[in-house]
C-alpha cells in the first residue's frame, strides 16, 4: 500500500534531490512527479507542497533531518527484543554444550 508524505519545496530543490533526501532513492523522482501530475520536473517552485509516495512504514531520510515515520521507542523496543532473543539462544547453546 502506498501512503503519502507532504513535502514543502525549498529553494534549490529538484525532484531528484527530494527523492534522494526524503525517500532515499534518486530514481524515485519519477514516482514523485507522477503523484503530483508534474509534467516538467524543473517547474517545481519553493513553497510548493508536493506529495511523496512512501511504500513502507519505515523510511530513513538521508540528509535533510526529516524525522523517522516509525517512532523511536518502537525501534528501540524492537532492538531490545532482538538482543534478548539472541542472548537466550546463546545461553541455551552454552548449556546444551556442557
Amino acid at each position: 500500500m502506498v501512503t503519502y508524505k507532504t513535502y514543502v519545496v525549498k529553494a534549490g530543490d529538484t525532484l531528484s534531490l527530494i527523492a534522494r533526501d526524503v525517500v532515499g532513492k534518486i530514481s524515485d523522482w519519477r514516482r514523485i512527479a507522477e503523484a503530483n501530475a508534474i509534467q516538467a520536473p524543473y517547474t517545481i517552485r519553493p513553497g510548493q507542497s508536493i506529495l511523496i509516495p512512501v511504500d513502507s512504514p519505515l523510511t530513513i531520510p538521508i540528509t535533510r533531518g526529516v524525522a523517522l515515520d516509525v517512532p523511536r521507542p518502537a525501534l528501540n523496543i524492537g532492538l531490545i527484543v532482538l538482543a534478548v532473543v539472541a542472548g537466550l539462544i546463546l545461553l541455551g547453546t552454552r548449556r546444551n554444550a556442557r
